[in-house]
């Protein structure tokens, strides 16, 4: 359970805490001063709150987390409960730079000396090598044949030859890679997600 001290307004913080955690808080209400904690008040809190105020200026709150609890938080954040910031790759098309959701990209295609990214309702061209293409996406997408890269997410079905994409487009695959592509796409365990 979390330690949470407030000084000053502490009833209204305490309730909007409680409202928007939903678990249950235990706080105190503190007395500072001169931003210290006065002796009577040297209990642990994990979290404390403060109100400055200074006179002829409005309020500023400042936040004391304990270090312990820091470090905690610091060591869950690659947990897959918490939400992550969304990764997005970055490439240069035509002397502009595009920063893309790969989640929005169903397919690459390998043209010559560029990739083309099929999105939903557009296309970008960028110079490129298929193999960097492949390494910068990561994984969810299968190289399904020399000249193609494939979403997993985007795929509808497939058959020895070919892949039907959530948007209607076909694209080959490699007979050779038929195998390895069903084993990816049973292990994938975002099969079943809607494409945006």
């Amino acid at each position: 359970m979390l330690q949470i001290a407030v000084c000053e307004d502490g009833t209204a913080v305490e309730e909007y805490l409680k409202a928007r955690t939903g678990v249950y808080v235990k706080s105190g209400i503190c007395a500072m001063e001169n931003g210290e904690l006065l002796p009577d008040e040297e209990r642990e809190y994990d979290i404390l709150l403060i109100k400055h105020t200074q006179k002829g200026k409005g309020a500023k709150v400042s936040v004391r987390i304990k270090k312990e609890l820091l470090e905690e938080l610091i060591r869950h954040a690659g947990d897959d409960r918490l939400p992550r910031e969304k990764e997005t790759v970055l490439v240069r098309a035509g002397g502009s730079y595009y920063r893309i959701d790969p989640e929005r990209i169903y397919y690459a295609e390998n043209m010559g000396r560029k990739v083309v990214l099929h999105l939903k309702n557009s296309q970008i061209a960028y110079y490129a090598k298929m193999r960097e293409t492949e390494e910068l996406l990561g994984d969810g997408f299968f190289r399904c044949h020399r000249g193609y890269l494939v979403n997993l997410a985007a795929v509808e079905s497939y058959e020895a030859g070919s892949i039907l994409l959530k948007n209607g487009e076909t694209i080959l695959m490699a007979k050779s890679k038929y195998n390895a592509f069903s084993a990816a796409y049973a292990r994938f365990p975002g099969r079943n997600k809607r494409m945006r």
